[in-house]
């Protein structure tokens, strides 16, 4: 599934949009080349797109891995952008 990184460092925000189906080994993998960005820091707060995505497809044993590999650091603010009930819902339990 393609996403798209971006980070800016002026207000300190990191975009990752994820397209396709969203599962959890895609948004692990999403997570570590998060943090191979040039001005990537933990610090930075996060919003996380998925409406772009056609299905998100993760079982709760995934959900508790891409929360494990989260490169945020723990104060840093995060969006979750979901479109429909059923994504919003998921998004809940990230």
């Amino acid at each position: 599934m393609p996403s798209v990184i971006r980070v800016h460092g002026p207000s300190r925000v990191s975009y990752l949009v994820m397209t396709g189906v969203a599962n959890g080994d895609e948004l692990v993998v999403a997570q570590r080349a998060l943090t191979r960005a040039a001005d990537f820091d933990p610090a930075f707060g996060l919003a996380f797109d998925l409406r772009a995505a056609d299905d998100i497809q993760l079982t709760p044993k995934e959900m508790r891995e891409v929360a494990m590999f989260s490169p945020l650091d723990p104060s840093a603010r995060l969006a979750i952008l979901v479109r429909g009930d059923g994504a919003y819902l998921i998004s809940l339990l990230l």
